[in-house]
């Protein structure tokens, strides 16, 4: 299942790290379940591996980890964990 998982992510890394974080949440078959239902959808905004997967892990957030993420991002360059809280 994890070498059906890497070619519907087409060996992108990064997507596969993405996806491979959320494996102590979810068995490989939910995983490649679900990603092939987001690979599918005709709403999301791009063709790109890549930012489907990102908008399928943005989705898995709860809002209070959405907000959280969304905050990190107006660091420039990274940021410290003293930083961050």
């Amino acid at each position: 299942m994890i070498a059906k998982i890497v070619k519907l992510l087409e060996g992108n890394p990064l997507a596969i790290e993405l996806v491979a974080a959320r494996a102590d949440v979810a068995a490989p078959a939910k995983l490649h379940a679900e990603l092939a239902k987001a690979m599918e959808r005709e709403d999301t905004k791009s063709g790109n591996v890549l930012a489907r997967v990102l908008e399928w892990v943005w989705q898995q957030l709860t809002p209070p980890e959405q907000d959280a993420l969304g905050h990190c991002a107006l660091f420039h360059g990274g940021f410290s964990s003293e930083a961050a809280e």
